[in-house]
């Protein structure tokens, strides 16, 4: 079952008040240090971020990097360098998903510094055998919750002089309309990237639990679940497969291969934007993808 939106957001309320609750005036300070700055900087963990702060802040003297760029990158796995640290300790403030899933970036930075979907956890999952994990795990694929898009971008307008999140917020709004408008179809995935796109539509999350459980804690599926998957594959069990190019493994590959055999729709989802492609158009082309069901 997906996670709930209403469990994560109350999460990170939560995360909020305690980190509100515990801040110095400092930290306070540091939450606004963008304002009245001439030249503020922000960054960014991914384009995805980085994409939607440009968009926000477009017309003032933000300067905004984001450390990944383009899809070639798994972020899952990613080791910043040096220079990557020193330009978040640097700038008036660091935009990123949470969850632990970008956690290089924002481990060792003022919370108050971090504009952020999901509460700052650290990067906790072990790639072994998922017989050691008996739940799911947060899905950190965030930036498809396009509630959560709405509030960074909200909170970066917020901080930022002369910034403004009402277009970005209405692109966001209208791309809800589309996934509310999706079929009732049954879909599995290769890894749980859409899962809050799903959420918000009338689609159906039909991954086998055993995999999907792996997925989620970054852990190699067992035999069982793949030979579980690719039976709901030949049985007729889903409509569409999700997959996503950017992580793909033999094992992903031959799920893929299975359902295209089978003739069902193939709905290709990256996890991040390619270069030069800006959030909006990410996630547009997901759900024009989705709509192919």
């Amino acid at each position: 079952m997906i996670q709930s939106r209403t469990a994560l957001l109350g999460a990170l309320s939560l995360a909020a008040l305690t980190t509100l609750s515990a801040c110095s005036d400092d930290s306070s300070d540091t939450a606004r240090t963008a304002r009245g700055e001439d030249h503020p900087t922000i960054v960014a963990s991914t384009s995805v971020w980085g994409s939607l702060a440009d968009s926000v802040t477009e017309g003032t003297d933000a300067e905004v990097t984001s450390i990944i760029t383009g899809n070639a990158t798994d972020p899952h796995h990613f080791n910043p360098s040096a220079a990557d640290m020193a330009r978040a300790h640097n700038a008036s403030f660091v935009v990123a998903g949470g969850g632990g899933y970008d956690a290089w970036l924002y481990e060792g930075l003022d919370d108050a510094k971090v504009i952020h979907a999901l509460p700052l956890t650290a990067h906790s999952h072990d790639h072994h055998n998922h017989g050691d994990h008996d739940h799911d795990a947060t899905n950190e694929h965030v930036w498809f919750d396009l509630d959560a898009v709405s509030e960074v971008a909200q909170e970066i307008a917020d901080r930022v002089d002369g910034a403004n999140a009402a277009d970005t917020k209405a692109d966001l709004a209208q791309l809800k309309q589309r996934l509310a408008a999706l079929p009732e179809a049954r879909v599995a995935q290769t890894e749980p990237i859409a899962d809050y796109l799903i959420e918000d539509s009338p689609l159906k999350e039909s991954t086998p639990q055993g995999y999907r459980h792996a997925t989620l804690a970054e852990s190699e599926p067992a035999a069982a679940d793949l030979a579980e998957f690719l039976e709901l594959i030949n049985s007729g069990g889903i409509d569409a497969l999700v997959y996503n190019p950017q992580t793909a493994t033999d094992m992903t590959k031959r799920i893929r291969q299975a359902a295209e055999e089978k003739g069902l729709t193939i709905v290709e989802i990256a996890e991040t934007p390619a270069e030069g492609q800006d959030t909006i158009d990410f996630l547009t082309q997901a759900i024009n993808n989705l709509e192919l069901i």
